[in-house]
């Protein structure tokens, strides 16, 4: 299966540029995260401070690419992020995705759906961390893989 669809992204990727209908490049800052889900080890982090530690500073940027194969309604997006998140530690995150938007007069709304990545410092030296299961321990990294991510977005 890795293999099929490894070998049609790389059929898309080698068709002739008048295939495409347009590409676009992004830079966004990242301020403030948000952590809806009860999780004790949010209360515990340092940069929380919201209630339950649900809202934390967590500056970094996020890289995107996108490149429309029609119109500029369907194609794919690629996003790429780095930030410190609310333990004060390294977290990086990668999404390849179909995306989707709708326009009317004067705005859109915008659906990406695909696989997400997620990197970040190991947790483990932060004073009363509980390992929760969510994240691939390890000494120094900790990973996780989400087969299905979804990004909205309206503008």
């Amino acid at each position: 299966m890795k293999i099929i669809l490894l070998f049609c992204l790389c059929l898309l990727c080698s068709l002739s540029e008048s295939v495409w209908a347009q590409r676009a490049i992004s830079i966004k800052p990242i301020i403030q995260g948000y952590h809806p889900y009860a999780d004790p080890n949010n209360e515990i982090a340092p940069k929380a401070n919201g209630t339950a530690g649900t809202f934390a500073i967590e500056p970094g940027l996020i890289l995107g690419y996108e490149e429309y194969l029609y119109k500029r309604a369907v194609g794919f997006k690629l996003n790429i992020s780095g930030s410190f998140d609310n333990a004060n530690k390294f977290a990086a995150m990668a999404q390849l995705g179909l995306r989707l938007r709708t326009y009317t007069k004067n705005q859109y709304v915008g659906l990406c759906v695909g696989p997400s990545f997620f990197l970040r410092q190991s947790w483990i030296d932060v004073p009363g961390y509980t390992d929760n299961g969510i994240w691939n321990s390890g000494t120094k990294l900790q990973t996780k893989l989400s087969l299905f991510s979804v990004e909205l977005e309206y503008g």
